[in-house]
């Protein structure tokens, strides 16, 4: 039996919903759902909160959840072994600029000091609405 078999025959023997066992467990819904599917193994933290959901040891929950073999963060390859490079299909376009089309440089400005605020000249723009004076009919 797997552990979420196990699972599915506590929900149902007890009437819980997974989000109600969940909380009884101590584990997030999603988590939850996810090992009660067999999607997911639970980690070593969690595995405990399971068995204690479960009222079985934690031995006995590590045989029935089986091993974390290929779960969990990717890492890079193994010490010893050559990473394994994608490459493009032949005829693929290359991505980037093409060789021999170097950026142009832009034009060198003269160094200015930078104000805020409205240039000097321009006046402040009128307020929308109705001008003074004229009331609403």
């Amino acid at each position: 039996m797997s552990l979420s078999k196990l699972i599915k025959a506590k929900l149902k023997a007890d009437g819980l919903t997974t989000a109600q066992a969940a909380k009884k467990a101590g584990i997030t819904a999603i988590t939850f759902k996810a090992v009660t599917a067999g999607t997911s193994v639970p980690n070593s933290r969690s595995l405990s909160k399971y068995a204690s959901f479960l009222g079985i040891s934690l031995e006995e929950a590590q045989k029935l959840a089986g091993d974390r073999k290929g779960k969990g963060m990717k890492r890079g390859p193994k010490p010893g072994k050559k990473a394994k490079v994608a490459k493009a299909p032949k005829g693929a376009a290359k991505r980037g600029r093409p060789p021999g089309k170097a950026k142009a440089a832009k034009a060198a400005k003269p160094a200015k000091a930078a104000k805020r605020g409205r240039p000097p000249g321009k006046a402040k723009a009128a307020k929308r609405g109705r001008p003074p004076g004229k009331a609403k009919r």
